[in-house]
């Protein structure tokens, strides 16, 4: 459990307890708690091998809202530097995720994680993957691939 660790005493108190609020409402949809998207975020990574986490401040504080990776489509515009849903800019960098091929959510908004690793599955092959798609924005922030009880 993240913890603060400064050395102002009252302070740690205070941003723990602020954490602890927060998580226990952090899901967007309002049914789980921040544990509860952890353990989700690593069942869809080994189940889809990705997952997206969209941070929202529609209920006026920043929440989490995970996002299925098949939400994550081509539109049905023409574009050249759209693959599998990711759109490029112009040097081929990743602009932004076409969220049900309709929104293009901003690459800064949204964290992509994937889990492509022979160790633990050697059946998912890096090549079966659009690299823009897994290695776009491969920031691992605390899910774990270790937990089981999907």
């Amino acid at each position: 459990m993240p913890r603060a660790a400064t050395l102002d005493r009252k302070w740690n108190e205070s941003a723990n307890t602020l954490f602890d609020e927060w998580a226990g409402r952090a899901d967007f949809t309002g049914r789980f708690d921040f544990w509860d998207l952890q353990r989700l975020g690593s069942c869809y990574l080994d189940t889809d091998v990705e997952v997206f986490a969209l941070w929202t401040d529609e209920a006026g504080f920043p929440q989490i809202q995970l996002l299925e990776s098949w939400r994550i489509d081509k539109p049905t515009i023409a574009d050249d530097r759209i693959f599998d849903g990711v759109q490029l800019d112009t040097q081929g960098r990743v602009q932004g995720y076409w969220l049900d091929g309709q929104t293009l959510l901003d690459a800064n908004a949204l964290v992509h994680l994937c889990h492509v690793c022979s160790k633990v599955s050697p059946c998912i092959r890096s090549s079966m993957f659009h690299p823009c798609r897994w290695l776009a924005h491969l920031r691992p922030v605390g899910f774990c691939p270790m937990v089981t009880d999907c």
